[in-house]
């Protein structure tokens, strides 16, 4: 039932101010159709977002990035997710682009989603909820109880982490969608597949 539910698309009408306060009124969701982002195929297993695309531009709109001055590490480039965590329609639109690419691969697409602490817990839970997938969690060391099994430390581009998931999450054979928000160095990602 709960996947019906996110496969669904809202669009919220604000409602009306009234002068009195006795009035009660309801929040009304009228249905949208789902408007998906063009995508190119550069080889197998691997495409991309057509740039030229309406849909990824909006996207590409609600990320902004920052420069050292305003950052929280000394870098060129700092993007932050929050403008699209901000934007109803096009986080909308994000999610549902990995619902659609995961979904059309079938009984051979993933048996789990897993998401890298803290951002990855921003897009992985709604991605899992909506292909009825069980979501892992991926944390830094300290941060998790249980039984971990650990990806050993590894160099970002701004430390030296280590992270951790819960023994037993996933298991041999098992076909696991890492989710974050970006990739730098790559050293979080190969974390996450040594993991």
């Amino acid at each position: 039932r709960l996947q019906s539910v996110f496969n669904r698309h809202y669009e919220y009408t604000p409602p009306t101010h009234h002068r009195h306060r006795q009035h009660r009124h309801r929040h009304r969701y009228a249905m949208t159709s789902p408007t998906l982002p063009a995508m190119k195929t550069l080889g197998p297993n691997h495409v991309c977002l057509d740039q030229n695309d309406p849909n990824v531009q909006s996207i590409a709109k609600s990320l902004p990035w920052y420069g050292p001055k305003h950052s929280p590490h000394d870098v060129p480039s700092f993007y932050d997710v929050s403008g699209i965590l901000e934007n109803p329609a096009v986080f909308r639109m994000v999610v549902d682009f990995f619902v659609q690419r995961y979904k059309a691969q079938g009984k051979d697409g993933p048996t789990h989603i897993a998401g890298f602490d803290a951002r990855g817990f921003l897009f992985g839970p709604p991605i899992a909820l909506a292909l009825s997938l069980p979501f892992v969690m991926i944390r830094k060391a300290g941060k998790l109880p249980g039984v971990l099994v650990s990806s050993g430390q590894y160099v970002t581009e701004y430390s030296t982490d280590e992270t951790v998931m819960r023994l037993g999450s996933v298991t041999s054979g098992d076909r696991v969608v890492l989710v974050d928000d970006l990739i730098a160095t790559g050293g979080t990602a190969l974390a996450g597949f040594d993991l």
